[in-house]
């Protein structure tokens, strides 16, 4: 069995050595249905990744409406931004898009799966 890397960020990339860090790879930022992302889609799929906490819960991954908001983000902008990154490809919306007229954001902690359908994506096919 093999040693675990101990991967050590540049200065540029953080304020402490021992943090953890969030996996984007370069074959997924050059694709197209990354590019055709909104920029707010992009901040909300980083997010998304920060909340991620791998072997613990799978792909899935819970985050309120609230962490999203810690970025300045509102909620239609939110909910626009979701349902943009579930038509690309890069996760599924399993609960998370609902709100009602009496009591605004639901309680419950949203749930998303991330999913690898972005590597199929093709921009004049989902126009």
């Amino acid at each position: 069995m093999g040693r675990k890397k101990n991967y050590k960020p540049e200065s540029f990339e953080s304020k402490a050595s021992g943090e953890r860090y969030i996996r984007l790879y370069e074959s997924m930022l050059t694709s197209d249905a990354y590019k055709d992302l909104s920029h707010s889609a992009r901040t909300v799929y980083t997010i998304l990744k920060l909340q991620y906490k791998g072997d613990y819960t799978g792909n899935t991954v819970k985050c309120r409406y609230k962490d999203f908001q810690e970025y300045g983000m509102n909620t239609s902008t939110i909910k626009r931004a979701l349902v943009d990154l579930e038509n690309h490809g890069f996760i599924k919306i399993k609960y998370g898009t609902k709100m009602t007229r009496d009591t605004g954001l639901r309680k419950q902690m949203n749930e998303y799966t991330f999913v690898s359908d972005w590597k199929y994506w093709k921009p004049d096919e989902n126009i």
